[in-house]
């Protein structure tokens, strides 16, 4: 019931709406205070206008009990159009859909039941941001998955299938070189590490190699000839000749398949631009994995051993040292080897060597040997140059996953990774799978931003306010994409905004507004730009009527436009709370909602069509949980249907604003 509902106050001032809702019970003697005339002393199981009076919430209609009542269940919107739109009811490792107030149901008339990965306990921490048919959904204990719609009853839930990455930070360790067996695409390939970087949780995980920093590859010149098979290099970019010729003067840059450089012109096939990615497959040890090859590898990270060598000769600490072959060699000079299988008392020679041709048998050594003493086994050298320039995926293994995402600019991003929290990841653009990055960068390559602050602020949620604001457990973030406000690998940076912790509640957009919750859960700001200050900034939604979450928090919520422009949300008391929206008509009205015998558990909100009089509008889902007893109250008949008894303790229902 709502009090306080006259046309005069006490002191005789007209009372001509109620815009603020429910009160504090601090502002009752606040005659002072505008506000007064505009509140409620108690707005239960009423609903503020957004025109500014106030009018009994409807009945609900049942709709089914959830899939287990003995397990909590989460509602979810899925939405690809007015037409086509589903509440998606998670629970313990399943999903169930209904539609238009009905569970859908298989092929067996039994209720459609899809399997997922994601307990129960850990539901509310999940993400969910949508693009046509697909939902990607995040969470950082949980491989990112995708929940695909194919048709009305064929639902499927896959991995998100990302590929070039991304990837951490490039390693600089220079002692830490790797090298493989194979490097064309698809080949499978072995990764050895000189010391141990890899873990068994890593198999199903990308690793990045780029070739050493020193390569003799011919650069393509004008008016060159070559003979079938060359290699030359254009910029980052290699290619190998495919007929012999003579080059023309169009210089290759093209990175897949073979184009001509002009005339006379020699046919160039692109093979890599100095670096690859391998996609684990298999764990052997510390130091060494087996893979697939996923972008081809340069051919100098493949590490052979197909010569001895018989002698090494230079003082202890001298230069140079010349190295002795058992047979003739092919090595050329400023070419790079590795040398391994060094004793005990030599481990320093080992690694990659840049040398010098004496002849057919000796090679020497350009690096100072400060080893002492002779070589205490039978070292071997390799061709090829292991290379320290690699790198670990970003996500996965002990990095864990990211716990939000969105699309922005025709990319979609990630963030919240628990191993680097306050990292940032840009798909590509138009590219929402592809993380790569090209060598130099261009304008539609994937991103990787770290937010920089003087404490490490975990990325909770993202929204799309014109720009894309960065919701944070230590303030609000602003992206910005330099003059032409277009996001590109050389023109992206960050502003902070304010320092408004948040929660892990997902926000609501509201026209150009954004809602959110803060960290303690018992407030609610709202997130819109100010021209005068060029800065997001916002209020506090709940100082006027604190009493409401004063010792008690928002669990979940949703947002209804048409026809209430209410914010539905689940207090962790079972309580259902009513914000009544309207900005620019300053509304901002509390009511609050309970039920007979039961607590509400959970809220969600699609856009449906009346089958009565045709118009859309948006419908509140509700799971209410009607206690271990048993159902004490028969479901609300407010359509004239005819609805069987719920038979377990957990059910959902939704309220018929159009009935």
């Amino acid at each position: 019931m709502a009090t306080n509902k006259k046309t005069k106050t006490a002191q005789g001032r007209p009372q001509t709406s109620f815009t603020l809702g429910e009160i504090a019970p601090s502002l009752y003697g606040r005659l002072d205070f505008d506000g007064y005339y505009k509140g409620l002393r108690t707005c239960r199981n009423m609903i503020v206008s957004k025109y500014g009076g106030v009018y009994n919430r409807p009945g609900t209609e049942y709709v089914g009990e959830v899939n287990n009542s003995n397990n909590k269940a989460y509602l979810f919107k899925f939405q690809f159009n007015n037409e086509q739109q589903y509440v998606l009811e998670l629970g313990n490792y399943t999903m169930r859909i209904i539609a238009n107030g009905a569970i859908l149901m298989n092929d067996s008339s039994l209720p459609l039941v899809v399997v997922t990965p994601w307990a129960v306990a850990d539901i509310t921490m999940l993400k969910m941001t949508q693009s046509a048919d697909v939902i990607t959904v995040c969470h950082p204990d949980y491989p990112t998955y995708q929940i695909e719609r194919y048709s009305a009853t064929d639902w499927r839930i896959v991995p998100f299938a990302n590929v070039n990455g991304p990837f951490q930070d490039i390693n600089i360790d220079k002692t830490i070189l790797v090298y493989v067996s194979s490097v064309g695409l698809n080949s499978s390939t072995t990764v050895t590490a000189t010391k141990g970087i890899f873990t068994p949780d890593m198999v199903g995980l990308e690793f990045y190699i780029q070739q050493a920093d020193v390569d003799i590859t011919p650069a393509w010149e004008v008016n060159t000839g070559h003979t079938l098979g060359n290699i030359t290099v254009y910029g980052p970019n290699y290619y190998k000749a495919g007929s012999s010729g003579t080059t023309g003067n169009v210089p290759p840059t093209h990175t897949e398949g073979t184009k001509n450089d002009g005339n006379p012109g020699v046919n160039w096939q692109y093979l890599h631009s100095g670096f690859g990615t391998v996609k684990i497959t298999g764990y052997t040890s510390p130091t060494v994995v087996t893979g697939t090859v996923i972008s081809t590898l340069p051919d100098s990270l493949i590490c052979t051993t197909p010569i001895t060598i018989s002698a090494v000769y230079g003082a202890a600490g001298g230069y140079p040292v010349n190295i002795a072959l058992a047979s003739p060699s092919t090595y050329v000079s400023g070419q790079q080897v590795f040398i391994n299988n060094i004793g005990a008392t030599q481990d320093n020679i080992s690694g990659t060597w840049l040398v010098d041709v004496l002849n057919s048998t000796f090679l020497y050594l350009r690096n100072n040997w400060n080893a002492s003493g002779n070589l205490s086994s039978n070292p071997t050298i390799s061709t090829g140059a292991a290379s320290y320039l690699w790198a670990l995926p970003a996500w996965g293994s002990a990095m864990k996953y990211p716990a939000t995402s969105a699309y922005f600019q025709d990319r979609q991003v990630f963030g919240g990774c628990p191993g680097a929290p306050s990292t940032i990841d840009f798909s590509r653009t138009a590219g929402f799978l592809d993380f790569g990055q090209s060598n130099p960068l261009l304008d539609d390559d994937g991103i990787r931003l770290k937010l920089l602050s003087n404490q490490v602020n975990a990325i909770k949620h993202f929204i799309d306010l014109k720009y894309l604001i960065i919701l944070t457990t230590g303030g609000i973030y602003r992206i910005n994409g330099g003059q032409s406000g277009v996001i590109t690998p050389s023109s992206i940076n960050f502003n902070s905004e304010n320092a408004d912790p948040v929660s892990d509640v997902p926000p609501i957009k509201i026209s150009n507004y954004a809602l959110f919750v803060q960290e303690k859960g018992n407030q609610i700001r709202t997130l819109g730009y100010n021209f005068s200050e060029d800065a997001f900034t916002g209020e506090d939604l709940t100082e006027m009527s604190n009493h409401l979450l004063q010792f008690n928090r928002i669990l979940r919520w949703a947002y209804q436009d048409i026809p209430c422009a209410c914010v539905w949300s689940i207090r962790d008391d079972g309580i259902l709370l009513g914000l009544t929206f309207v900005p620019k008509q300053q509304v901002a009205g509390w009511h609050r909602h309970d039920t007979i015998n039961g607590e509400y558990e959970d809220v969600c909100c699609v856009t449906e069509q009346d089958p009565i009089t045709g118009f859309y509008e948006d419908v509140v889902y509700l799971i209410v949980n009607r206690g271990f007893d048993g159902w004490l109250q028969q479901p609300t008949n407010v359509t004239g249907v005819s609805l069987s008894s719920p038979t377990g303790n957990t059910g959902t229902y939704k309220l018929s604003f159009g009935a």
